[in-house]
């Protein structure tokens, strides 16, 4: 009686938390942890639209394939699937020295029954194994989806409960190392805090190794966002995102920490004073994309945005800190097919920097009239035109037009730069109508599901 209650435990393994995390090497650039694979593959057939967008990338494309392939084994083989823990599944993805990025595909087996030729046939019917050897006593079988010409080539094995796939035999090895290793991703401080944050509840986790990620991502990106991420590898070695799906959202949540040994590096983030989660509340609400900075110390917005490190010996105060400048929002404004951008500053007195600005954007033409512009029967606005229309790109570089500070005028308690004056009447039409993003209730329902505190934020709406 004791051998036949025994003979089951014996048989079933045991799976540990994070047991795939902490076989994953180190030198991962990205990382994906699939927490609820029914509800990932529910969240592709209700968004088909924005989940195709996956396709267009190597990690993408495989997760949705898993996902479809994982739902066909309830009805195909429903006792393989039983055999597989589908909340510890993680995906890796790393370079390898190659410009294509190797896959690493861990699944928790709850029983040593199972072979790593049976989960690889079941995830890819097409592979054919061709070839099988011993490495350090575990058996990699190496799988080709052509026969005749030997392309594509997959790697399997099975150990301690785990199935490797790869499409890097030298990855697989480096993964069945891992457990014997001294080091491992549960080791690092700043990996470890973010995997700690990281939400169990929602279908997956995202881990980004940034130093390793900007090489590989930066040279693909223009403007702001190769800028971004090139300065969030300077100080923080981990991002962690929880990306869960509700109705017709999908929504994205980040966490990112310091390290230590880098504050010298972010000084100019260490210490920001974040401001409550906005959009300029004057901005068309068919505005399509903007982009936001705010700190309720100036002199360190400044810094966020400035192309140059700060000069604490400098005794000239920047032109932002000079009018006490909490907020600048970039936008840009759809009207009749065509795009212009448009500047919003948010300061904390508006004449105060209003009369910065004209004396030190208007220096070459001080004696210069405003432009008096009527919006209805009863508001008028009164614009400036500045001898420096290229300041913002010149100190803040792209994706700041050259251009975008031409005019600038007072549109309620804001300041507003653009490159045209009909740009500016729009802004004030919009904000004397109430037709504003901030209005509307497309805006009203993404700002209920983001955080209410940051210093930079990115909008886009892609129907616009």
């Amino acid at each position: 009686g004791g051998l036949l209650i025994l003979s089951p435990l014996v048989r079933n393994a045991s799976i540990q938390e994070n047991a795939t995390i902490a076989t994953i090497p180190t030198d991962a650039v990205l990382i994906a942890r699939i927490n609820h694979w029914n509800e990932l593959l529910e969240q592709q057939r209700s968004l088909d639209t924005l989940y195709s967008i996956l396709d267009s990338s190597l990690p993408g494309h495989l997760v949705k394939l898993l996902a479809r392939t994982l739902d066909s084994l309830r009805v195909e083989n429903p006792e393989l699937l039983n055999s597989i823990s589908l909340s510890e599944c993680s995906l890796s993805w790393h370079s390898m020295g190659q410009k294509d990025l190797s896959s690493l595909i861990i699944i928790p087996l709850s029983s040593t029954v199972v072979k790593a030729e049976d989960i690889m046939g079941a995830l890819f019917p097409r592979a054919i194994p061709i070839a099988s050897q011993q490495y350090s006593g575990t058996k990699i079988v190496s799988f080709t989806f052509d026969e005749k010409r030997n392309t594509q080539t997959w790697h399997a094995a099975n150990k301690d409960n785990l199935c490797y796939i790869a499409t890097s035999r030298i990855l697989l090895e480096n993964a069945l190392r891992m457990p014997a290793a001294e080091h491992n991703l549960l080791n690092e401080a700043g990996f470890a805090r973010v995997l700690q944050s990281s939400n169990r509840n929602v279908a997956w986790n995202v881990f980004l190794q940034l130093p390793r990620y900007s090489p590989y991502i930066a040279p693909q990106l223009n403007g702001i966002w190769q800028r971004l991420v090139n300065e969030s590898a300077k100080w923080c070695s981990w991002l962690g995102l929880d990306i869960t799906q509700e109705e017709l959202s999908l929504s994205v949540q980040g966490v990112s920490l310091i390290e230590s040994d880098k504050k010298n590096r972010s000084n100019r983030y260490t210490e920001a004073k974040s401001v409550a989660l906005s959009s300029p509340d004057l901005l068309p609400e068919t505005c399509p994309i903007f982009l936001r900075w705010g700190d309720r110390n100036s002199e360190r917005l400044h810094s966020q945005l400035s192309l140059q490190p700060n000069n604490p010996n400098s005794s000239i105060q920047p032109l932002i800190a000079q009018a006490e400048i909490q907020e600048v929002t970039l936008a840009w404004d759809e009207q009749n097919g065509t795009s212009n951008s448009l500047l919003v500053l948010t300061p904390r007195s508006t004449s105060h920097a209003f009369g910065i600005l004209r004396s030190e954007l208007d220096a070459r033409n001080e004696h210069s009239k405003l432009l008096t512009l009527r919006i209805d029967d009863d508001n008028e606005i009164s614009i400036a035109t500045s001898s420096l229309p290229n300041y913002f790109q010149q100190h803040f570089g792209t994706p700041f037009p050259s251009d975008v500070g031409k005019f600038y005028a007072i549109v309620d308690r804001y300041i507003v730069f653009a490159n045209n004056t009909q740009t500016i009447e729009r802004i004030a039409l919009a904000k004397l109508r109430g037709a504003t993003l901030e209005a509307s209730s497309q805006w009203k329902e993404i700002k209920e599901k983001l955080q209410s505190q940051c210093n930079f934020m990115y909008y886009s709406s892609p129907r616009m």
